[in-house]
């Protein structure tokens, strides 16, 4: 009789499920101890990793450091100017004297080489200042929802505040735009909305000032709110000067008339003193509120076996949840 040679039986369904349990189990811990090891490793060797940047400051240091450089920007072109400028091109010939009668404080940057370093430096006169305007803002928000400051201020910055930027971001075209080779009017036109900027910002920081009750140099809200509208007075009323001129229909006829001449130049002269003011106010108050801390925060990237032994919990989870089905 022939033999049957015996079937080799199959292995239950159910053995072959926990071999596999058992197998991704042991692989989970012998991943899981060499990442311990090598933990302990690191921490045994290398110095603990910062994963996260702060910087702590007082928002008004931004506007003094930015101020004080513009300031210093334009001496050293004044210098520059009388040293190199004024020998080959002299004051009276410039097309600002021929139009007003005398020059304006501009014409320290409207020519080589003074003109080309006040293009190239003055980048680190505006980045700062528009730094400076953004913070104010966040801090004018935090502000408002303490409700230490009425809530129209935060509405105000917040159509006044991309304007303040651009008008400030775009001051290198004062120095680009020479009288001699543009014209007064493109040489004007973004000095002109740095004004502007200047006298909506100081209405600005008068009423948050007397909001938060942190005047400077103990003055009382009468004088600040006089500071302000005389600011913002003189600034258009010398705008309107300017124009008026420009066009044929002067108010003040600084050109051809001496007494309005003197009139045009103590406006000027007041205008300086408006733009170099908040340098004082700036280190008045510098004490009186709270510096600010920004964080940066660098998020931790999983490694190659981080991610293998998380993928092997995951096979783990399923394996034991087909085997409980």
């Amino acid at each position: 009789m022939r033999k049957h040679k015996p079937v080799p039986t199959e292995e239950p369904e159910e053995d072959v499920e926990e071999n596999v349990f058992e197998d991704v189990e042991e692989n989970v811990e012998e991943i899981e101890e060499e990442n311990e090891e090598e933990n302990e490793e690191e921490n045994e060797t290398d110095e603990p990793i910062e994963k996260e940047l702060k910087f702590t400051f007082r928002i008004g240091d931004i506007r003094l450091v930015s101020l004080l450089f513009f300031l210093a920007l334009l001496m050293l072109c004044a210098l520059i100017s009388k040293i190199y400028v004024y020998p080959k091109i002299p004051p009276e010939t410039t097309v600002i004297y021929e139009i007003f009668g005398f020059n304006h404080a501009c014409n320290v940057v409207d020519h080589n080489p003074a003109r080309q370093v006040a293009a190239l430096l003055i980048v680190f006169f505006t980045l700062p200042y528009s730094l400076f305007l953004f913070l104010q803002h966040v801090r004018l928000k935090y502000d408002v929802r303490k409700k230490r400051v009425p809530h129209w201020q935060l509405t105000f910055s917040r159509v006044v505040l991309p304007f303040h930027i651009y008008f400030n971001a775009t001051l290198y075209m004062w120095f680009v735009n020479t009288p001699e080779i543009s014209g007064f009017i493109p040489h004007y036109y973004p000095y002109l909305l740095f004004r502007i900027s200047l006298g909506t910002l100081a209405f600005q920081q008068v009423q948050y000032l007397r909001a938060r009750k942190r005047l400077p140099f103990g003055l009382n809200e009468s004088v600040a709110t006089i500071y302000m509208w005389l600011l913002i007075f003189i600034s258009a009323f010398a705008q309107l000067c300017v124009f008026t001129i420009v066009t044929g229909n002067p108010i003040l006829d600084s050109k051809n008339e001496t007494g309005d001449r003197f009139v045009f130049q103590m406006l000027a002269a007041f205008q300086n003193v408006f733009l170099f003011l908040p340098i004082l106010i700036s280190w008045d108050i510098r004490n009186n509120f709270q510096p600010i801390t920004i964080t940066v925060s660098f998020p931790e990237q999983k490694d190659d076996d981080e991610v293998q032994s998380e993928v092997l919990k995951l096979a783990t989870y399923v394996v034991t949840k087909c085997n409980c089905a």
